[in-house]
């Protein structure tokens, strides 16, 4: 996908093998997997930027999706007032429109912890 497609939103982002929605916690600054409960923390809206997208929480508009450990690494997924581009891509799953989303430049995609873990509270990362 690229910039020049415009991505309305806001959107609930769901991992497909658990369920679960991408969340903010009460603070936004904790990403994790969560039950639907539809509230401001699991809308995020995509903004075009370079080559991708940034990803804000609406639970506050300064808070964007980004990682933690070293650009290459993979690890955890944080939010943060810093705007980083993201890859998105759209991609097709038993006749759903879905959407990948991952580090640009990288094969390196947002994933729950623990091999996409339906648990509630499971922490956001970067997987190959």
């Amino acid at each position: 996908m690229t910039t020049g497609s415009k991505l309305s939103g806001p959107y609930f982002l769901m991992n497909l093998q658990s369920e679960t929605i991408l969340d903010c916690d009460w603070k936004c600054k904790e990403i994790i997997g969560a039950k639907l409960h539809g509230r401001p923390s699991q809308q995020w809206q995509f903004a075009p930027s370079g080559e991708g997208y940034t990803i804000h929480n609406l639970l506050t508009t300064k808070q964007y999706l980004t990682v933690r450990e070293k650009v290459h690494d993979k690890g955890k997924v944080m939010a943060s007032s810093f705007p980083v581009e993201w890859a998105v891509s759209r991609t097709q799953n038993d006749e759903e429109d879905c959407i990948r989303i991952g580090w640009a430049g990288t094969d390196s995609v947002v994933n729950l912890a623990d091999g996409g873990s339906a648990t509630e509270g499971t922490k956001v990362g970067r997987s190959a």
